[in-house]
């Protein structure tokens, strides 16, 4: 099972062509999520005029308020050590934990060059 938090983010998610790199993280992430007994909730995706990975198809959002600090941080370690985000950048992820001004959640990412380990 996976939630999504609004009929404007689920609009998003089927009316658009995401990364196919993308669909496959967010199947393992939501596999892991599964694993630890918690139910995901994709909290954003598409966003028109974005200018980063959302307006490109290649982000989404997972709400991560009732998860414990070591399964978020287990679950980042699991996705980075199975996907590098773009060889040319190492220090980039595609699972970050992080906070940009709107509550902390998870975000995941992907580039035109991530690939599976």
């Amino acid at each position: 099972m996976i939630l999504i938090k609004s009929d404007k983010i689920f609009a998003g998610l089927v009316e658009n062509s995401f990364h196919s790199i993308l669909v496959e993280m967010t199947l393992d992430a939501c596999k892991l999520f599964h694993r630890i007994s918690f139910i995901p909730v994709i909290t954003s995706a598409y966003r028109e005029n974005d200018s980063g990975v959302h307006g490109y198809y290649r982000g989404i959002d997972f709400r991560s308020r009732s998860m414990s600090q070591s399964s978020i941080f287990d679950i980042c370690e699991k996705i980075n050590n199975r996907y590098q985000y773009d060889p040319d950048r190492p220090e980039k992820e595609c699972l970050i934990y992080h906070d940009t001004g709107r509550g902390p959640h998870l975000h995941l990412q992907s580039h035109p060059n991530t690939k599976r380990r």
